[in-house]
C-alpha cells in the first residue's frame, strides 16, 4: 500500500485535475478556420443566437474562470497578496483584447483604477511623508 508523499502540495493533484479536464483528443482536419481564435465569438454567437459581443463577453468569461479559479484556490491561504491574481487577470485581459473578443477599454479602465490605487503610495515612498 503507498502512502500520500508529503513532499507533493495538494494543490498539485488538483491542477492536473483541472488541466486533464480540458485536453482534447488530436485530430486530422482539413478545415483550418476551426483553429482561427478570432471567429470564436461570432461561432459561439451564431449558435446561441445571441450578440457577438455578448458572445466575446462570455467567451472571456469562460477564460477567466478556467484559469483564475485555480490560482485563487491555490493562493487563498491568509499570508498569500493578491498580486498573482492581479498579474494572471491582466495577462488574461491583454489576451482577450488581442484575439478582439474584448474592446480595448476593458484592458484600459483596470489600469488606471489599479494606477489610482497605488498613487498614494507613491506618493508617500517618494516624499517620505
Amino acid at each position: 500500500m503507498t502512502k500520500f508523499n508529503p513532499r507533493i502540495p495538494p494543490y498539485f493533484f488538483m491542477l492536473v485535475l483541472t488541466l486533464s479536464l480540458f485536453v482534447k483528443v488530436a485530430y486530422a482536419e482539413t478545415d483550418y478556420s476551426i483553429y482561427d481564435l478570432t471567429a470564436l465569438p461570432a461561432q459561439v454567437a451564431a449558435h446561441l443566437m445571441i450578440d457577438v459581443f455578448a458572445a466575446g463577453l462570455l467567451c472571456s468569461a469562460i477564460l477567466f474562470i478556467i484559469c483564475l479559479l485555480p490560482m485563487t484556490i491555490i493562493t487563498r491561504s491568509k499570508k498569500s497578496s493578491w498580486i498573482p491574481e492581479l498579474c494572471l487577470s491582466l495577462i488574461l485581459l491583454g489576451f482577450c483584447v488581442a484575439m478582439t473578443w474584448l474592446p480595448i477599454f476593458f484592458i484600459i479602465a483596470p489600469c488606471i483604477i489599479i494606477a489610482l490605487m497605488f498613487s498614494g503610495k507613491m506618493r508617500t515612498l517618494i516624499t517620505g511623508k
